[in-house]
């Protein structure tokens, strides 16, 4: 008798259930943790008929082939499953198969997963649910699914509520048809449905992570050996020597998913480390993109966990457990992968938050580009090499209207294009062709009526576009109104595609073909400004979007509704030839006006999502309207670090002339740039890449703005360098010698931390040391505390009878055990007093050249654990510095009122500059530096202090 196989006669058990369930009417979710798809791994009973007709294939009775002439385009293939048995294959036309599941009740949480490749890269295989109601119709915001881009099979899972009205769903499996003269396929097997909250057999994504197995499932690097006792669980672990490791592949994509690793570590000898980490690949590269991992440096086995968010193109993970080169022996264990709920978390991660002052938007640029309200785009998205990206270089002002240019394959200029890595790095390209530009509101914004004055770019290959963007890796919320549309195979700019989005498998859209809806022969091409506008709605009575182009109602979407706040943006791109083929040199967009007018409506959400790249401040044209004012009090300083600065802008001529360009429009005339800090024997390390930054930056920065004063700041500590020993203070002050004649820096700025008055002789000591090695010719500064307990009238005269500046440092004075600062009122006044004693010392010194220079802070919330909290005495974390109360503008009362009472101030400074010039929110608290900016230039930079002063 010949043998059944294990798959065909599950699959058969399967089928009989569902026809048990259908006679008897019972609701199959109530029943138990089934897989409610019938034959979703192919093996039931199949008829192909020889391509003469569409396929019989058990289960999956809906035909969904796109094809005319009933041949078929779904099959089940033999021997080409996941585990090489069945698949059903789709293609190479448009086609694909369904199957109703009945008894589905609404507002229920469901598990669909499957597998599914493709035979070509870049082609797309979808897995998909409906929610239909009980005439069978689908069911708005009713879809979801997953798609497959992999020519490798991988498995995929999304899970979803039953929206309200389903009585059953179609579970589907579909392709597009192939490209012209192209023959492609997918894949698809082992298709599941199952009822979320019913016990499931526990997911086992990591084998054998215990070694109970030796090292079965693990690839061996070397030097990793079974032990048997030295574990942390179970009766085995792995003993990992010099260069030893092991990894496991992980099938797994899940891009924007979040998954904990979690595992036992421990080493023989202390500060060495047991690593256990998890890799990411995109398939394109041998080597890993992304890394996660964990360090145990302990004598003693301790369990930790990390989780983390699979980044974006990942297609394969690899767990590895690893010891670096050197001394003694590491030991891993009991190492589990799972899951992880939650949200979103990692860097690019931002959170939507409702603005304060949530109201009525509206621009019509007549001051130009406020970076207080817009981002600008410097982004590339559609896949790699397939256009130029978005570059802030395309978008200016002239007279009040935004123009945002597109380059096309015609274009041989000097703008050069960008392209990401996939590590997310983005790099130079050769040329300017296909670049486009986008500008993007800095707040985000829910339900509500969005209008644009504008003239779109009139040329095919550019998509001119006006959407909201919300995406967290699950959920891709969009609303478009994008130019050109096709209709009847006809692709024509003054078609307009309006879409909505909720995840990125499905979309519902609409083509407006505006010379019929206007009845002009041009349409919206015709020269003239149009008015482009959707109203959002979210409340869950009546989700939908309206669309309107010039008041008139064109389209109303049910389906695929967003909920989740977004951006605003608006711009040129260019996509992958659906848009036509750009055979142009250059053309505009115009914009002439937005407005956005919020609803409101109960069904916004706010939360978090990945973040895009933007423009830095320094690449935003120009402001218009503002009176160009000389500056009034212009001796000012930045704290600032080059390698950050090249990290924002990657330096050429163009980016540092800019750079230093907005260093002389926020008056900044001493830029003292973070060298380092200097190691235990006071010399001051540094790398390849940042010596060759710094000569890089000096030397352009000479050339643009030769007036501005380049200081270097060094770093060091009290306890490790200042009062170590006289030979370490010669040593630093040997390397402050070293770094002007090296790099030719116009002085010296010294920053030495914590500030002790039984200590204050040797950082005199310090300070006469570095005097005498650089020189009475070049600058020396020094940023000094401003407790008084710690640093006196006295200590202030000496330091003041050695440098030329003093730059208190009258910030982190919030909370208990700082400077008991709790208000404005407070801050403002410890400005006061501490500025009057600094010009009162240095008057009484032997210096009186001495300039007194206070530093303002522009930087994010900071503070440590303790109980009870600050201000929240429940937070378990006292606030040393706290930007409500210590901000630009208490400072500058605090030291006008100073001035005003006779303090000599020769000017003054921000810490940090990288805060202060930051365009977004900042993510660690929620700061806005753009009101830093405005304190910074009104309050103090443009504020005559003539009236004031005695």
């Amino acid at each position: 008798m010949k043998k059944l196989n294990v798959k065909v006669y599950k699959s058969i058990l399967v089928i009989l259930a569902a026809i048990m369930l259908a006679a008897s009417g019972s609701t199959p979710v109530a029943a138990a943790a089934t897989n409610l798809v019938v034959n979703g791994d192919f093996e039931g009973p199949f008829d192909n008929k020889d391509g003469a007709s569409s396929a019989f294939i058990t289960g999956w009775d809906s035909d969904l082939d796109g094809d005319s002439d009933g041949i078929g385009q779904t099959k089940v293939n033999v021997s080409t499953g996941v585990d090489g048995t069945n698949s059903i294959r789709i293609g190479k036309g448009e086609g694909g198969r369904g199957q109703i599941i009945n008894n589905i009740p609404e507002g229920v949480e469901f598990s669909l997963s499957g597998w599914g490749k493709v035979s070509k890269n870049g082609e797309i295989g979808y897995l998909g649910v409906d929610c239909l109601n009980s005439e069978g119709k689908k069911l708005p915001g009713g879809k979801f699914g997953v798609e497959f881009s992999t020519t490798k099979y991988i498995e995929k899972i999304r899970t979803f509520k039953t929206v309200p009205g389903t009585t059953a769903v179609q579970v589907y499996v579909y392709k597009n048809p192939s490209a012209k003269g192209k023959e492609t396929y997918a894949y698809f097997d082992n298709i599941s449905l199952i009822q979320k909250g019913v016990p499931l057999p526990e997911e086992i994504l990591l084998k054998n992570g215990s070694f109970e197995q030796d090292k079965e499932n693990w690839d061996d690097w070397g030097n990793a050996f079974v032990v048997t006792d030295v574990v942390a669980k179970g009766s085995k672990a792995i003993k990992l020597l010099d260069d030893g490791g092991m990894g496991q592949i992980i099938e797994e994509t899940g891009s924007g998913k979040t998954f904990e690793i979690t595992g036992f570590g421990k080493v023989d000898v202390a500060g060495e480390a047991a690593i256990l980490g998890v890799d990411c690949f995109d398939g394109a590269n041998p080597k890993p993109f992304k890394k996660f991992g964990i360090e145990f440096t302990t004598t003693e086995y301790e369990q930790k966990s990390l989780k983390f968010t699979i980044p974006e193109r990942t297609v394969m993970l690899q767990v590895f457990i690893y010891k670096n080169p050197g001394e003694g022996a590491a030991y891993l264990d009991g190492i589990e992968l799972k899951r992880a709920g939650g949200e979103i978390t990692g860097p690019g991660v931002i959170t939507a938050v409702k603005p304060a002052d949530y109201g009525v938007f509206f621009d019509d640029f007549t001051n130009g580009i406020d970076p207080a309200k817009w981002l600008i785009g410097k982004a590339q998205w559609g896949g790699a090499d397939v256009n130029g990206g978005v570059i802030p270089e395309n978008v200016t002002v002239n007279n009040g209207v935004v123009e945002i240019t597109g380059r096309g394959d015609l274009y041989e200029g000097e703008i050069r294009g960008i392209t990401r890595e996939p590590s997310g790095t983005l790099v130079q390209r050769n040329d300017g062709k296909r670049t486009g530009g986008v500008i993007t509101t800095k707040d985000f914004y829910g339900s509500g009526r969005y209008e644009v004055r504008a003239k779109v770019l009139p040329q095919l290959g550019a998509c001119s576009a006006f959407w909201t963007y919300f995406n967290d890796g699950e959920k891709n919320h969009e609303i478009d109104i994008e130019m050109p549309g096709e209709q009847s195979g006809k692709k024509a700019v003054n078609k307009v595609m309006t879409t909505t989005w909720v995840v990125e498998d499905y979309n519902t859209t609409s083509v407006v073909d505006t010379p019929t809806l206007f009845g002009t022969e041009n349409g919206i091409t015709d020269g003239e400004w149009h008015t482009y506008r959707f109203d959002w709605h979210t409340d869950p009575a009546d989700p939908r979007v309206e669309f309107f182009i010039d008041d008139v109602k064109v389209y109303t979407s049910r389906e695929n509704i967003p909920y989740a706040a977004g951006r605003f943006w608006l711009g040129v791109w260019f996509p992958n030839n659906w848009a036509g083929v750009p055979n142009f040199d250059t053309d505009t967009m115009l914009i002439d006006w937005v407005k956005i007018t919020p609803f409101n409506e109960a069904g916004d959400q706010w939360l978090k999502n990945y973040d895009s790249t933007w423009a830095d401040l320094s690449e935003y044209p120009p402001m218009y309207g503002i009176p160009d004012v000389e500056a009034v009090n212009k001796h000012n300083f930045a704290y600032m670090h080059i390698a950050e600065m090249n990290d924002k802008r990657a330096f050429t001529d163009k980016s540092i002339r800019d750079f230093v360009q907005q260093l002389d429009d926020y008056a900044i005339e001493y830029q003292f740039c973070d060298v380092g800090f200097f190691d235990a024997n006071g010399k001051m390390p540094q790398t390849e890449a940042d010596i060759a930054l710094t000569h890089q930056w000096i030397t352009g920065s000479r050339k643009f703005k030769p007036d501005q004063k380049i200081i270097a700041t060094i770093n060091g500590s009290l306890w490790e360098h200042v009062i170590k020993s006289e030979d370490i203070r010669q040593n630093i002050a040997n390397e402050c010698a070293r770094l002007i004649t090296e790099f030719k820096f116009d002085g010296i700025q010294v920053d030495m931390e914590p500030f002790r008055k039984e200590h204050n002789k040797d950082l005199i000591d310090l300070l006469q040391k570095i005097r005498v090695a650089i020189g009475k010719d070049k600058h020396l500064s020094i940023a000094t505390t401003a407790l008084e307990m710690y640093l006196p009238h006295e200590a202030i005269v000496e330091i003041a009878n050695i440098v030329d500046m003093i730059n208190p440092m009258l910030y982190d004075s919030n909370g208990p055990g700082a400077g008991e600062v709790d208000t404005d009122e407070e801050f403002i006044e410890f400005w006061r007093y501490n500025i009057l004693r600094y010009s009162k010392a240095i008057e009484a010194s032997n210096n009186k050249d001495c300039q007194l220079s206070p530093t303002m802070p522009v930087y994010d919330t900071k503070g440590y654990e303790s109980s009870p909290g600050w201000p929240d005495p429940n937070s378990g974390i006292i606030v040393y510095h706290l930007p409500e109360i210590e901000n630009i503008k208490n400072a500058v009362i605090g030291l006008r009122q100073a001035i005003a009472e006779g303090a000599n101030v020769y000017g003054s400074g921000i810490f940090w500059w990288g805060c202060f010039t930051s365009v977004q929110y900042d993510q660690r608290d929620g700061q806005d530096y753009a009101k830093d900016r405005k304190w910074w230039m009104e309050e103090w930079v443009n504020y005559d202090l003539s009236n004031i002063r005695k």
